[in-house]
């Protein structure tokens, strides 16, 4: 892994200032595909950003300043095929980034339902926040019990997505997401297929998982992974479900 920090390029990580800011891990962030010189999506993601950080109040991000800190850690990037790019900004202005390898991953993804609501009006719902420590319980919760991740549920028993990624489903020969209502993340892949036309938003109650046809996870490192099983339900993948996965990744994979 190798680091931008205050304008250096460090391959151990870089010591940060112990404000109140860190130690409280007030601020956004953002994970980001990389290959070689090139950022997947970045202007959404800086988007993304930008306007997490108004909703906590976070005014100003300097974004012309961080792109400049991408290229200087994408030029010094020796890693061969796909790198993850993490951008953390805390609320005293204080950022770096980090960059490590990565790869795209084919296996499916196998969930469990999470025990603990998810408020959808909550000032946290869809904001990638520094103290992430909600999301990676929900992934912990899931691997100690040998499934890959969690699925979370809302107060009104509707699902939201999972720890790490968004959600999506097939109902018939149709692909479903739950709305932004839901308390989602506002994911990026999750944007674009929608902008695509190729997923529709429509929430979905918990009792109702068991009609779905099949399932799928997005997120901006792994782009697209078929969903396995959903707690005791395992999930047959017909050719549709094979061609959906890989004409999706192509499409995503030339997204700019």
């Amino acid at each position: 892994m190798i680091y931008w920090y205050k304008d250096q390029i460090y391959e151990d990580q870089p010591f940060l200032a112990p404000s109140i800011s860190v130690q409280r891990a007030d601020g956004v962030f953002e994970s980001i595909l990389t290959k070689e010189s090139s950022a997947f999506l970045l202007d959404r993601h800086l988007k993304r950003m930008r306007e997490a950080g108004l909703k906590l109040g976070i005014e100003t991000i300097p974004e012309k300043q961080i792109q400049s800190a991408i290229l200087k850690l994408l030029s010094a990037n020796k890693f061969t095929g796909f790198a993850r790019l993490r951008i953390n900004y805390f609320s005293d202005a204080q950022f770096y980034l980090s960059l490590e390898p990565t790869e795209l991953n084919d296996e499916s993804a196998k969930l469990t339902i999470y025990p603990f609501v998810r408020y959808s009006k909550s000032l946290m719902s869809g904001i990638k926040s520094t103290s992430y420590a909600e999301s990676a319980a929900a992934v912990r919760f899931a691997q100690q019990r040998k499934f890959t991740d969690s699925l979370i549920i809302n107060e009104l028993d509707q699902v939201v997505e999972t720890g790490f990624s968004s959600f999506i489903y097939r109902l018939n020969d149709q692909w479903f997401t739950p709305t932004s209502k839901s308390g989602c993340l506002p994911g990026i892949i999750r944007e674009v297929l929608i902008e695509k036309k190729i997923i529709q938003e429509q929430d979905l109650l918990k009792s109702n998982l068991s009609s779905i046809d099949s399932a799928a996870v997005l997120s901006s490192i792994r782009l697209i992974q078929l969903v396995k099983t959903i707690e005791q339900r395992d999930f047959s993948h017909s050719n549709d479900d094979l061609e959906f996965l890989r004409t999706t990744r192509e499409l995503l994979l030339s997204s700019k």
